[in-house]
């Protein structure tokens, strides 16, 4: 409670209540709230604990809230819709008519200050329901913090058992979460937990942990082994996600181990519930990771399921599809189990941004996701492992797609001539975003912080240098792939 008056306030006397039609559900007692100063009460049902405790608990789910004088008059009535950990439903400053939701919340400070609400003490005011605004974890102007810290036995155990979560915190934005779980990541970018290790933090690794952050129960954090560039990832997920393909996040972080700079990393969403989520309307539905394998037979297994029920009668189907001889019946066939135009749109950024390390160019092929979505009831696509893009600049975008179904799709003329508009459309796209410019700023951007990385396996001439090709693929690419393909120079 704040007093927004000039004068102390003596709320022996007042009332609290959860149910606007019993405004006398709670008497408080001998308590006191000085002008301009505020009063923090427990809504835990535990009284016991003294008098700023109450004898009823809020739910989770929303409710109501009702402040009243010792004549009965309402003082403030707010109704407020379901909540989440540790964000706070807030006035915009002290006393004033507007709610915002906070993170992390701040009990017993002050929202700043600004002219106290006018509003009748008699209506309700009506709060939002709660919602995660992770914007702080992939900003482009802010580059998030993480400081990681392990005890002398979890660092022990991370060099004995490297992909075993050991236990640990994260501290973020001076708030430290602990235990979580913290192991090492990768195969041809594995490093040590002793030199500079892409790290998973798995929040929800133990019960008695905080479970998340802002939402996300994994943080990724890519130690860029592969990309001297320090820059592929941020840009081409951009790319990706203009286009319209569902795809991670992602920015540049700092990092430190117990203290110690690890230097600066790309800060990855992981792909999982959240990140479907935002891109479908059911998230029920079967995710698995396409990792060494190709829609026939002989690999359907080994697609690895990460997300929803091991339901693989899609792949399965489209595995069948591809079995046609006649390409054009083949592509008709797979529509039954797979969004075309999302493998398309997929496989045209991938050849705009050189994404020649995944599915379709590699085959059997890696570094891409599938999601069956429950609502179109068919496959999607979603990209990851971006570190090698931006690299081989004529690399054939048509024919050097080995993969079933891009093989499939350039032999139908009308699965081509999609995939080729996708191409044209997501070369706009790079321009819309003006994809140089920003290179070019998040070149700035990070420039310190690659010269402050003590722990990266490149030396300064050869991040120069991959940076340097990084921008000349993004400025030739349009003239590059209208000399492959024909589309507009």
């Amino acid at each position: 409670l704040f007093n927004a008056g000039e004068q102390a306030v003596d709320l022996a006397g007042y009332t609290l209540s959860d149910d606007l039609d019993r405004p006398d559900r709670h008497v408080l007692g001998e308590l006191r709230i000085e002008a301009g100063g505020f009063l923090l009460l427990y809504a835990d049902g535990e009284v016991e604990y003294g008098p700023q405790h109450l004898p009823f608990s809020l739910s989770a789910d929303g409710e109501e809230l009702g402040l009243y004088d010792p004549t009965g008059a309402p003082v403030d009535l707010v109704r407020f819709g379901a909540q989440l950990p540790d964000v706070s439903a807030a006035r915009a400053w002290d006393g004033g008519a507007t709610w915002t939701m906070g993170w992390p919340a701040t009990p017993g400070d002050s929202n700043g200050v600004g002219t106290p609400s006018t509003d009748p003490a008699a209506t309700v005011e009506e709060i939002p329901a709660a919602a995660w605004d992770d914007g702080a974890l992939f900003s482009d102007e802010v580059l998030p913090d993480f400081g990681i810290e392990l005890s002398k036995e979890s660092l022990a155990a991370l060099q004995a058992a490297p992909y075993d979560y050991a236990e640990g915190a994260l501290v973020y934005d001076g708030r430290r979460y602990e235990p979580v779980g913290i192991r090492t990541k990768g195969e041809n970018s594995w490093q040590p937990i002793t030199a500079k290790p892409s790290l998973k933090v798995k929040l929800d690794a133990y019960d008695d942990g905080p479970r998340h952050l802002l939402g996300h129960t994994e943080l990724t954090l890519q130690n860029m082994d592969n990309d001297p560039s320090m820059m592929h990832e941020r840009l081409a997920y951009l790319v990706y996600r203009e286009a319209g393909v569902p795809a991670a996040r992602a920015t540049h972080a700092t990092v430190t181990l117990n203290g110690a700079p690890l230097g600066l990393y790309t800060h990855v969403e992981t792909v999982g519930a959240g990140l479907l989520a935002r891109w479908f309307e059911d998230t029920g539905g079967s995710l698995f990771e396409q990792w060494d394998v190709d829609f026939t037979d002989a690999y359907v297994d080994g697609f690895e399921l990460e997300h929803g029920p091991d339901d693989r009668s899609h792949i399965q189907g489209l595995a069948d599809a591809m079995e046609l001889p006649d390409p054009t019946a083949a592509v008709a066939a797979g529509a039954a189990h797979l969004s075309w135009e999302s493998f398309q749109r997929y496989w045209a950024v991938g050849a705009v941004v050189g994404q020649f390390d995944a599915y379709p160019y590699s085959s059997p092929g890696d570094d891409c996701h599938v999601y069956a979505d429950p609502t179109s009831d068919v496959l999607h696509y979603l990209p990851h492992g971006l570190d090698e893009t931006f690299s081989s600049s004529t690399g054939a975008v048509e024919t050097g797609a080995g993969g079933l179904l891009a093989a499939t799709c350039r032999q139908d003329p009308g699965c081509r001539a999609a995939w080729l508009a996708e191409v044209e459309a997501a070369l706009d796209v790079a321009d819309r975003v003006d994809l140089l410019g920003r290179a070019q700023a998040v070149q700035e951007q990070i420039a310190p912080l690659v010269a402050a990385d003590a722990r990266r396996p490149y030396d300064d001439a050869e991040v120069a240098a991959a940076q340097d090709a990084m921008l000349a693929f993004i400025g030739g690419r349009r003239a590059e792939l209208a000399r492959q393909l024909g589309t507009s120079p």
